[in-house]
């Protein structure tokens, strides 16, 4: 029952910082897509979008029940759990629950951490135009909205002054 509550909490914050940073609304109606976290290198953020664009386009979701129903089966062989918003529409909000298990870590380290719990983060995608915390942009950036076109055209620009 814990293991419920824990995600249910995760996911109350993940939206709660989703509003505080962006001006779109959230949904509070969820759905989930549990993926795989592969990356054994750091990626441009480029790469990253097009992931995240082909991704969306391949998911499955499912409903909350299902995804505390899988983490709970596996719980002691994942290492990492992360929440991200993949995709905020009018009438739902798709989180991605990514998870990295013990088994892809060096095998030294995996006898140190064998029968921990795992960590859990939650994280918003922020663009690389931001300045300041208190400024708010588009959840769904990543997707090429027109707001982000503009935003990265005139980020870029003021970047190109400066060199």
């Amino acid at each position: 029952m814990k293991e419920k509550v824990t995600l249910k909490q995760m996911v109350e914050d993940l939206l709660n910082i989703a509003e505080e940073m962006c001006w779109n609304k959230i949904s509070k109606n969820t759905t989930f897509a549990i993926t795989l976290d592969n990356e054994k290198e750091w990626k441009p953020w480029k790469e990253k979008i097009k992931a995240k664009r082909k991704l969306l386009k391949e998911i499955t979701e499912i409903p909350f029940n299902n995804a505390v129903a899988f983490l709970k089966k596996k719980k002691l062989d994942i290492y990492l759990i992360e929440l991200y918003i993949l995709k905020a529409l009018k009438n739902k909000t798709i989180i991605e629950i990514r998870i990295r298990y013990k088994n892809q870590l060096d095998k030294t380290y995996i006898n140190n951490i064998s029968t921990e719990l795992p960590l859990k983060h939650c994280k918003i995608a922020i663009p690389p135009y931001i300045k300041n915390k208190s400024q708010k942009f588009d959840i769904n950036w990543e997707f090429g909205s027109l707001e982000y076109k503009i935003q990265m055209f005139l980020w870029k620009r003021r970047k190109n002054k400066r060199q």
